[in-house]
């Protein structure tokens, strides 16, 4: 399967099971402006659109809506799955990093308490930008003391295969 992003606010789905064209499955609809991004989860079983300041997780068999999220106050540029693929990264023009675990955010929707929400920067010198208590969401502003371009921010990363390191972009 192949994910593309279009300016309309809409990504695709496509089988490239044959060789000679491709086969739209799903058209995921949502986003408000055009879908700059797209990650596909390790068991590509899921899928990351990124646009605007929201991201979304579908379902690529179906073409379902699993998650709407709204945590950075600008574009949101790029992301990322840690390997285990319960959890992902994202970034944005905010330089601010999210790192959402779906096990929590799912947990706590279906009324399994509080989940550890956390919030402050990687390098423990503060807030940075606040977790506001939601469950399975750590935020980091200046991440690891670097400090993006403030026109630009964050505009790619990614991850080891041991989930120990992370690599920025700016």
């Amino acid at each position: 399967m192949l994910a593309s992003g279009s300016k309309d606010g809409t990504a695709m789905v496509w089988s490239v099971a044959s060789p000679s064209r491709l086969v739209p499955l799903h058209v995921l609809p949502g986003h408000n402006q055009a879908v700059g991004f797209t990650a596909w989860s390790p068991d590509d079983r899921r899928l990351i659109t990124c646009s605007e300041e929201t991201v979304r997780v579908w379902d690529v068999q179906t073409g379902r809506l699993l998650h709407v999220f709204s945590h950075h106050s600008q574009a949101v540029s790029c992301c990322a799955w840690l390997p285990g693929g319960r959890r992902f990264l994202t970034g944005g023009t905010d330089r601010l990093v999210v790192c959402v675990d779906l096990d929590a955010v799912e947990a706590a929707a279906a009324g399994g308490g509080a989940a550890g929400g956390a919030a402050g920067t990687a390098d423990g010198r503060g807030s940075g930008g606040g977790g506001g208590g939601e469950p399975g969401v750590q935020r980091w502003k200046r991440p690891y003391r670097v400090q993006a371009d403030a026109e630009n921010g964050l505009r790619r990363f990614g991850t080891t295969r041991d989930d120990m390191r992370l690599g920025l972009l700016y």
